[in-house]
């Protein structure tokens, strides 16, 4: 029987950088990309996570090791899709001890099993191409991304917001697109500014363009 130590960790990609998105915009974060998704978005800019067989495989003590060598102590587990792999994330979590937080971005179509320091929930409207599915529950500290392009989207998702009863503060209004053009969406700035929402524009891609490992 193989130790616990010893069995593949497949993942996408491993690498240190800044949270871009949402609440923690800005902190130092290790990135754990998984490799597999539940759902295929037809604007989904990280398909090489989902699909072909660009995956890497760690033990879990290499991906220690590996997680070692970055100086900050919070680690982001990411698409596509993290919930599907809680197993390997608690091993994961244990491993790496109590010093260390974790936040975890998901479109929360399936259970969370475990407690994160941060939740980002990534809820896939229509324009995704995606069949409509059930949130699993409402959590009070949960955030709640949709991403936008038009006003149909607007539409669908404040038919989410109502339905789930999500408060305005745990809105976070993404602009559709990978381009420096996308992200300057005046007229999504002045809607959240009415409900309250925040808006939150892929800081990556103002900065550096449409690029991996940022």
């Amino acid at each position: 029987m193989k130790s616990l130590n010893n069995m593949p960790i497949i993942l996408s990609e491993v690498f240190y950088s800044f949270q871009w998105e949402g609440r923690n915009t800005g902190q130092p974060a290790i990135f754990l990309r998984f490799f597999g998704c539940n759902l295929a978005c037809t604007w989904c800019d990280s398909l090489y996570s989902r699909e072909g067989n660009k995956k890497k495989e760690y033990t879990l003590d290499a991906l220690q090791k590996k997680i070692h060598q970055y100086p900050w102590k919070h680690v982001i587990f990411t698409w596509w899709e993290p919930a599907l792999f809680e197993n390997t994330i608690k091993k994961i979590m244990h491993k790496l001890g109590w010093w260390y937080t974790f936040e975890i971005e998901t479109n929360w179509s399936l259970p969370l099993k475990l407690v994160y320091s941060q939740v980002n929930v990534s809820y896939k409207l229509p324009n995704s191409s995606n069949p409509p599915y059930q949130l699993k529950a409402l959590h009070a500290t949960y955030d709640y991304k949709f991403v936008i392009e038009n006003k149909k989207d607007l539409h669908d998702m404040e038919i989410v917001i109502k339905k789930y009863k999500i408060n305005a503060f745990h809105v976070r209004i993404m602009p559709l697109g990978t381009t420096l053009k996308s992200q300057k969406n005046v007229d999504l700035i002045h809607y959240c500014l009415s409900k309250w929402y925040n808006f939150s524009a892929r800081l990556h891609i103002v900065l550096f363009g449409n690029k991996k490992g940022i």
